[in-house]
């Protein structure tokens, strides 16, 4: 059974954080660029009309949407389209 060595060089808490600190910057870096190119792309450019339509219609569907979602649990729960109807 290997012996787990813990070097000095390890314990030191400050170059930890450092490293840590260092890690996450670049992280956060990458993570803009990836963000940046991709509102930049050809594809977001082409979809800008249909996101202001979406946010435009986006409440009334989900109403339309939830109102059809009801209609059909009531109609499966009494068996027949008018009873639901008329609840």
């Amino acid at each position: 059974m290997k012996r787990i060595q813990i070097k000095k060089e390890d314990l030191n808490v400050k170059k930890m954080f450092q490293k840590l600190k260092y890690y996450l910057k670049e992280r956060k870096e990458r993570r803009e660029k990836r963000l940046e190119r991709r509102r930049n792309s050809a594809f977001a450019k082409k979809m800008v009309p249909v996101y202001l339509w979406m946010n435009r219609f986006s409440l009334p569907l989900q109403f339309l949407w939830a109102c059809m979602i009801n209609l059909i649990i009531e109609a499966i729960s009494r068996h027949s389209i008018v009873p639901a109807w008329e609840y």
